[in-house]
Formats: structure tokens, C-alpha cells, sequence
């Protein structure tokens, strides 16, 4: 358990900038505990935040990533310093930049960069499924290769609270200076495209069965946006439920991390199966895996699934009943006739 230390600075992050006329306070509640720290940390409260702006009681890091590399700025010296201080503290290095924008822009980068590669692989997915070959192998081999390739790997769509939505910042600001970010503008088109090729998955894994999307009964493996977490922000299971009811299918959907969907979620009020055994398996037209937890039992999820649509690769054998994202169906070789 952390010991609670006297604060060295504030470090507020609004959704939203603060415009000066605003009424609006920004409530801070946070208890910082740093173990390694304890007998380090002391200080006043620096911030450029003006105080009618804020409420502060206490302070508390809400998530940290101890070991990783910071990027650091400052509007001030003063606060350049005290920011590189706070990090080093936890982080193993502090890169420190010129300016506050750099280090957005850093940061605003980062996550395009990201958005970028998802996207292509996205794309790459939608190749392979027209041409019949199988994007798990090519990206698994292209990773191979010792010449800068970063191995991304396709999915669903975006989640999270980074990826789908900061990238928008930077064109929205680039079309206030009349210029327009067409690469990001394409990824995002790209991506949001995801949900819906996974409809068109699991509505031709019916068909294949001999069944219509309507009326069939569905279970969605994982809501939440990545593996083994409860983060629902911008997931793109939530899209992919929205577009299965309105054709008709009848959904309901398993995650250990998310017992319960309400309103806020899209506007679901739906609550997860609670045990995934053999029979409930059984009692759906299709099991559609949305997020690979690891809790789940694949092995039972084949043995005792009618069809199965893997959007996550989360299936490694290969069966004539498992239809994965951007792979060919599977088909045993035809006996060769005895001479």
C-alpha cells in the first residue's frame, strides 16, 4: 500500500478546453501514493489553471505506467522542471521538449500513427478476404522481415479514449488553417468501416449454414474495446450489437469484465450470461468473438459451438465451422480416390 505524500504539482487534463468566461468548475479529487517517492516529494501546488476554475480537495493518480518513457514540457521553466521531477519519480526516463505543443503534438502523433497502421491492416483484412488468403499468415510473416515493419494487427474497429477520437483534434484544427488531413481523414473512414464488415462476417457464416441474419440467435463474445479489461469507451462491439438488431438478429453477449450493459452503453440494457458452458453454447446460431480474453475457453467454444465467427484470431485451429476476419473458410481436402 502507497504512502500518501505532499503534493509537487497539479496536473490537470480537461476534455475540453476552458474557455476565460466559462462558470464552469473542474472538481478534482485524486490522493497521489508514491511508494518509491514517499520521502522525496514536497512543495506548493503549481498550475496554470486559474483557482476559479477549479476545485481541489485531494489528489490521485488515476493511472500510471510506471517504466515507461514520459515526454515532458512546460509553459514556464519553473514548470518544465517541476514536471520532469514528478515523472522521473516513476517513469524511467523523461524526454524533455521544447514546447506544450510539441509535446501534444508528440502525443497527437503517436496516436495517428497508430491509427494509420490499424487502418491498413484493416484494409489489408478486407484484400485478403476478397482474394482468399489468410491475414493472420501475412502479417505474421511480414513481421519477420528486420526492415522497420511494426506488426499491428486487424480487428473489429477502434476503442478506447485515445485512438478513435484524438487524431480528429488535429484535423479539425488543420481545417481552421485551411488544409486538410487526408491520410487521417481516410484511416478514421477506414476503420469506422470495421463494425460493419463484421456484420457482413457473420450474416455469410449464416448463409453458409443456410440461415438468414433475422431471427438468428447470436452471442457476442467481449464488449469491452481490448482484451481483459472493463474500458467500454468507444468500443466497436457496440456498433457491431447496434447493426446485428437492427437486422433482426436476437443478441446477447458474454464478458467477465462487463457483467452489465445499461443505457450508457449505447443505449443496451442487456446483463451477460453468466456461464458459458456447453449448452449455452449450444443454444446459439452463432458465437461471434468480438474481444479474445484470455478467460475465455476457446477450445470449448469450438467443441461445442454450432458456428463461430473470431474477429481476433483468437482461434489457432482450424475447423469448417470457425469463419475468422480476413481468412478463407476452411475446407477439408477431398479424399483422393483408391487406384
Amino acid at each position: 500500500m502507497g504512502m500518501a505524500v505532499p503534493l509537487v504539482a497539479l496536473l490537470l487534463c480537461l476534455s475540453q478546453p476552458a474557455a476565460a468566461e466559462t462558470t464552469h468548475t473542474y472538481p478534482v479529487s485524486l490522493t497521489i501514493s508514491v511508494d518509491r517517492a514517499a520521502d522525496k516529494i514536497s512543495g506548493t501546488i503549481v498550475t496554470d489553471a486559474p483557482s476559479e476554475f477549479c476545485e481541489i480537495s485531494t489528489i490521485r493518480i488515476r493511472r500510471v505506467m510506471p517504466g515507461k518513457d514520459k515526454v515532458v514540457a512546460g509553459l514556464t521553466p519553473d514548470c518544465l522542471r517541476r514536471a520532469g521531477e514528478l515523472y522521473a519519480l516513476i517513469c524511467d526516463r523523461t524526454v524533455e521538449v521544447s514546447s506544450t505543443e510539441t509535446a501534444e503534438l508528440t502525443k497527437l502523433f503517436e496516436n495517428v500513427f497508430r491509427t494509420v497502421n490499424i487502418a491498413l491492416v484493416n484494409e489489408l483484412a478486407q484484400v485478403c478476404d476478397r482474394l482468399d488468403i489468410d491475414v493472420w499468415e501475412v502479417v505474421d510473416a511480414a513481421a519477420t522481415k528486420p526492415f522497420g515493419f511494426m506488426k499491428f494487427t486487424p480487428g473489429p474497429g477502434l476503442g478506447g479514449h485515445c485512438i478513435p477520437l484524438d487524431p480528429h483534434y488535429l484535423s479539425w484544427k488543420m481545417r481552421t488553417l485551411e488544409f486538410r488531413t487526408r491520410l487521417i481523414e481516410l484511416a478514421s473512414e477506414i476503420n469506422a468501416e470495421m463494425p460493419r464488415f463484421v456484420l457482413r462476417k457473420i450474416a455469410d457464416a449464416l448463409n453458409e449454414r443456410g440461415k438468414p441474419l433475422k431471427g438468428s440467435r447470436v452471442l457476442l463474445l467481449g464488449v469491452s474495446y481490448k482484451r481483459d479489461i472493463d474500458d467500454m469507451r468507444e468500443s466497436p462491439s457496440l456498433d457491431v450489437m447496434h447493426m446485428l438488431q437492427q437486422r433482426g438478429a436476437d443478441i446477447s453477449y458474454v464478458d467477465p469484465y462487463v457483467p452489465k450493459l445499461d443505457p450508457s452503453h449505447g443505449g443496451f440494457d442487456l446483463t451477460s450470461i453468466d456461464r458459458l458452458d456447453a449448452r449455452t453454447l449450444r443454444s446459439f446460431d452463432c458465437v461471434a468473438i468480438l474481444t479474445d480474453h484470455r478467460l475465455f475457453d476457446y477450445t470449448a467454444i469450438v467443441e461445442h459451438s454450432d458456428l463461430v465467427v473470431d474477429t481476433r484470431n483468437a482461434i489457432k485451429e482450424r475447423a469448417a465451422h470457425v469463419f475468422r476476419l480476413g481468412a478463407p473458410a476452411f475446407r477439408e481436402a477431398p479424399a483422393l480416390e483408391a487406384v
